[in-house]
């Protein structure tokens, strides 16, 4: 009998069959590794749920769960009710229309990860758009990846997550679950759709963070709630990351020269953007190295693997 060793959670609302098709597919291509595909439902008007039944069992996929939410209770305690019967050591976390890259992917970061012996991951990304499948150019996040490398200290880290805000997009993550279980259920309190806030709180507490240098995830570029530039969820959203602000200064693994001039920031709300730079002149040269050049997407990445996964 094999353990399973990665968990895939598919969140969930009201998605398209045809983009959900072609995440289940990336899913379903997975070789030399055992996991499991849990689908959580944000109370969805239409959850899909019969046509993946139809699609796994088709494909004899059975390492599988289904979760309904039968109110929509926000995009963190939706990953929760999936997190909390994850059997994976590992998760990873995707919606309908981000694919995983290619067959070998989660079988060689797993190993990646087991090397490093890290609890948190993030890779490279190819941006798509879901109108035509083209390959879109876009600014990369994070600009300076190379910052999460063991080359650079852990103060580094996570001054440019949490005051140049140089993060990894919320798609290109692998975790450990138990880990991300305690966070989500921590950020659960204050915060209702800004998972990916847990990542801050992981940095600022000392959780180190390892850059897995390869293309992990086809990102659907433009419809997410970070790309669209939709003013309601970017409301939605500075809420939550105010509220994390406040459990980072209520725990963290900083000094106390640190926490203070964090909490002198942080009680601007943003508003002040030069008083950072005063307060901590150490990230100068980090803002040069991250404004210098800008890191594109890669375009020169073949598309007939995602036109593929979108033809299953």
């Amino acid at each position: 009998m094999h353990s399973v060793q990665v968990t895939v959670l598919v969140a969930s609302y009201n998605p398209s069959w045809e983009k959900m098709r072609a995440t289940l597919a990336s899913v379903l291509m997975q070789t030399e590794i055992y996991h499991e595909l849990i689908i959580v439902d944000d109370g969805s008007r239409k959850d899909l749920f019969q046509e993946i039944i139809d699609y796994l069992e088709m494909n004899a996929f059975k390492e599988y769960r289904l979760i309904k939410n039968m109110q929509n209770v926000g995009t963190i305690q939706n990953i929760l009710s999936g997190v909390k019967i994850a059997k994976g050591k590992y998760l990873k976390l995707l919606s309908p229309g981000d694919c995983l890259f290619n067959t070998n992917v989660l079988n060689e970061w797993v190993e990646f990860m087991k090397n490093r012996d890290a609890l948190l991951s993030f890779g490279d990304y190819v941006a798509y758009s879901p109108n035509n499948l083209n390959i879109c150019k876009t600014v990369m996040r994070p600009q300076v990846p190379y910052i999460y490398t063991n080359k650079y200290s852990q103060g580094k880290k996570w001054k440019s997550s949490i005051l140049l805000k140089d993060n990894p997009i919320g798609a290109c993550w692998l975790s450990d679950t138990k880990i991300t279980l305690d966070y989500l259920n921590e950020l659960s309190a204050s915060c209702k759709y800004a998972e990916d806030m847990m990542y801050r709180l992981m940095l600022a507490r000392g959780i180190d963070v390892a850059y897995y240098h390869n293309i992990t995830i086809w990102y659907e570029y433009g419809d997410g709630v970070s790309t669209s530039n939709n003013e309601k969820w970017l409301r939605l959203i500075k809420k939550d990351m105010l509220a994390s602000n406040n459990l980072i200064l209520s725990n963290n693994s900083l000094s106390r020269f640190d926490n203070f001039r964090l909490r002198m920031f942080i009680k601007q709300n943003g508003k002040m953007n030069i008083l950072k730079y005063i307060l901590f002149p150490e990230i100068i040269f980090m803002s040069f190295k991250k404004n210098r050049k800008v890191r594109y997407s890669n375009i020169t990445v073949d598309n007939s693997n995602l036109i593929e996964l979108f033809e299953v």
